[in-house]
């Protein structure tokens, strides 16, 4: 994924499919990415590299258990630019999140076992 990837076209919703089990703490899970990128303006105005990897780390693991692979894909990437001390990139990558999360539209699907498929039930080629 790219920078460019994530879309900010408020004419689009970003589409994120999520077990209805969890879909009750996506608003609050949202809120604190929004705190984040607070978090994460400052950090870059200060050159703050490890609040930048911390914040990063965080995401690339969080982010992808609620769903937002995008994001924790951003996670990845915030790690790798702060390790390498790129601010401007750092900037860029996160200039167009609030706009992301503000446009996430969020479909619920059934966690119920009969509806799932899994791994042991997907036919494979022999």
């Amino acid at each position: 994924m790219t920078i460019t990837e994530i879309s900010t076209d408020e004419s689009k919703k970003n589409k994120i499919y999520v077990d209805d089990f969890i879909v009750d703490l996506i608003p609050n899970f949202i809120k604190n990415k929004l705190k984040d990128l607070e978090l994460l303006g400052a950090a870059i105005e200060k050159k703050d590299s490890d609040i930048i990897k911390k914040i990063g780390h965080n995401w690339k693991g969080v982010c992808a258990s609620y769903g937002f692979d995008s994001l924790a894909e951003v996670g990845s990437q915030l790690e790798i630019l702060a390790g390498n001390a790129d601010f401007s990139k750092i900037k860029v990558l996160v200039e167009n999140l609030p706009k992301y999360l503000e446009n996430v539209q969020i479909i619920s699907v059934s966690s119920s076992e009969e509806n799932r498929t899994t791994y042991a039930d997907t036919p494979t080629k022999t």
